[in-house]
């Protein structure tokens, strides 16, 4: 009976492993449309296309997005559009993405204010700089209660 237990014990550890090893693989490793690179890497990039964001917003930025211009998502790895540097970061877009020019950028701060900006003509190899500031705040039902928020906590 006992050896009947282990081997129970030994399946669910098994699967346990399986399970965490696919779960971190897709968490960290999966391929995406965008990849973080530093800005350095960015600017230096002439054969490949990149985005840089600069943050003029005063906020921490806890979330990035990037859209394409008919508004479909570029898939970004969780662990690196969380909280990204608060002055600026880069993004290098995959060659899929190559048919598209225009792109929207989204940041949603600490206090989940979005910030939008439109890019155009995003050139086909290098990098492109794209400022985000507080009037590219996107205006909603909660701004006054997010802007008091703001005030009290001294930002």
């Amino acid at each position: 009976m006992e050896d009947k237990g282990k081997w129970i014990l030994y399946g669910v550890i098994a699967v346990l492993v399986v399970a965490v090893g696919f779960f971190g693989y897709n968490y960290f490793f999966k391929n995406s449309g965008a990849e973080k690179v530093s800005n350095y890497e960015a600017v230096k990039d002439k054969e490949n296309r990149s985005i840089t964001i600069i943050n003029k917003t005063g906020q921490v930025i806890n979330d990035v997005f990037i859209y394409t211009e008919n508004g479909s998502e570029i898939e970004i790895k969780e662990n690196e559009k969380k909280n990204p540097d608060t002055s600026s970061f880069s993004f290098r877009i995959k060659k899929e993405y190559s048919e598209y020019k225009d792109f929207k950028v989204k940041l949603v701060d600490r206090y989940n204010t979005e910030y939008e900006k439109v890019i155009k003509n995003v050139k086909p190899k290098g990098n492109t700089e794209v400022v985000i500031e507080k009037d590219d705040a996107i205006e909603d039902k909660d701004s006054f209660w997010k802007g008091v928020n703001k005030f009290f906590n001294g930002d």
